[in-house]
């Protein structure tokens, strides 16, 4: 009996979400609509680069970047290059984000990304240390990585970090199992 209701939801599911072609005609649409519209342009470009058609993504990008360069394009674009392993070029879209507006947490998060891959530790540190400020709820994985990343070089940060992490979201999993390897006693 649980089989049949089983195999009766799945059609069911799969209507709640519509397939990428469906949303991606759906923006095409909208885009002959409204072609001066950077945030179809963005959205698409981000379905695109979610489904790892990086090209089309790019395209979609550059198109927004033309009709408004801001920072969420510039985030996007940085985004972008970071998964093609241009990390020069990703580290640059995502400062230029951060100087079109300072408060974009994810554009510091980008960076910290692409600083970590340059060796770039300073800003490594500093770009993690200003996502945290901004981010009201940041994921535990990003405490992790930004600990992962920091440690190598400055330990005290790193554990400053990982502390952080566990005052701000209590005693998560992969926060504590971090602190044997750090070696922090709480």
């Amino acid at each position: 009996m649980i089989r049949f209701f089983l195999l009766l939801g799945v059609p069911l599911m799969l209507m709640a979400h519509p397939s990428i072609e469906t949303r991606i005609h759906d923006l095409d649409r909208a885009i002959e609509q409204a072609p001066l519209a950077p945030q179809l342009y963005l959205m698409r470009g981000q379905l695109y680069a979610s489904h790892g058609d990086e090209s089309r993504a790019k395209k979609d990008f550059e198109s927004a970047q033309a009709l408004n360069d801001n920072a969420q394009v510039q985030v996007a674009l940085g985004h972008h290059f970071l998964s093609s392993g241009d990390y020069q070029q990703a580290n640059d879209s995502f400062a230029q984000a951060i100087r079109m507006n300072s408060s974009e947490a994810r554009a510091w998060l980008g960076q910290a990304k692409a600083a970590a891959e340059l060796g770039l530790h300073d800003l490594v540190l500093l770009s993690y240390r200003t996502y945290f400020a901004l981010e009201a709820n940041p994921q535990p994985g990003y405490f992790a990585a930004a600990v992962r990343a920091i440690a190598p070089y400055d330990r005290a940060a790193a554990q400053h970090l990982l502390e952080e992490g566990i005052d701000r979201l209590g005693p998560v999993p992969t926060l504590m199992e971090l602190t044997a390897s750090l070696e922090i006693r709480r």
